[in-house]
C-alpha cells in the first residue's frame, strides 16, 4: 500500500464502522484517504392497509424520502409526516436516515395533513388473522 494515499472501501452495515483497533491491526493509519460506501437499504412506509417499499441510502434526508413518496401517492411533501414506528419519533426533514437511526427494514408510518391543517393519527391496519385461518382443515377454501 502506498503511504501517500490509502484507498479503503468500508462497507457500512447498519451504520457501524469497523472498530479502529481492527483497522490498526491491518496497519491502516488514519492519515490515509477513506472512501465510505453505504449499502442500499429498504424501509417500509405504512399507511392504513398500504405498504410502500422504498429503496434508500442512509445518507438520504427525510425530505428525499418524502419526494419519493410524492411520486407514488401524489401528495405534497408538506402534507406528509413520517414517524418511526417503535419509537414514535417524528422524523425531521433536514436530517438523514442515518442521523435519526432509521435502519434497514425499518417501519415508518405515513400520516397526511387533514383539511383542518392537523395531521391524521397513525393508522396501520394489520392483516386479519382470520384471513390466514379461513381455509378448511382439508386445505380448501
Amino acid at each position: 500500500m502506498s503511504s501517500k494515499t490509502l484507498d479503503l472501501f468500508l462497507l457500512i452495515h447498519r451504520f457501524h464502522l469497523l472498530m479502529w483497533k481492527t483497522l490498526a491491526k491491518r496497519s491502516i493509519r488514519s492519515r490515509g484517504l477513506y472512501r465510505i460506501v453505504y449499502m442500499a437499504m429498504y424501509i417500509r412506509v405504512k399507511r392504513s392497509k398500504t405498504t410502500y417499499f422504498l429503496q434508500c441510502d442512509p445518507t438520504e434526508t427525510i425530505l428525499d424520502v418524502k419526494q419519493k413518496l410524492h411520486t407514488l401517492i401524489d401528495q405534497p411533501i408538506n402534507d406528509q409526516r413520517l414517524i418511526l414506528v417503535g419509537t414514535g419519533e417524528i422524523l425531521d426533514d433536514s436530517k438523514t436516515l442515518a442521523d435519526q437511526k432509521v435502519e434497514n427494514d425499518a417501519v415508518v408510518a405515513l400520516t397526511l395533513r387533514k383539511d383542518d391543517n392537523e395531521f391524521e393519527d397513525v393508522n396501520i391496519v394489520r392483516p386479519n388473522d382470520d384471513f390466514y385461518q379461513s381455509r378448511d382443515p382439508d386445505g380448501s377454501w
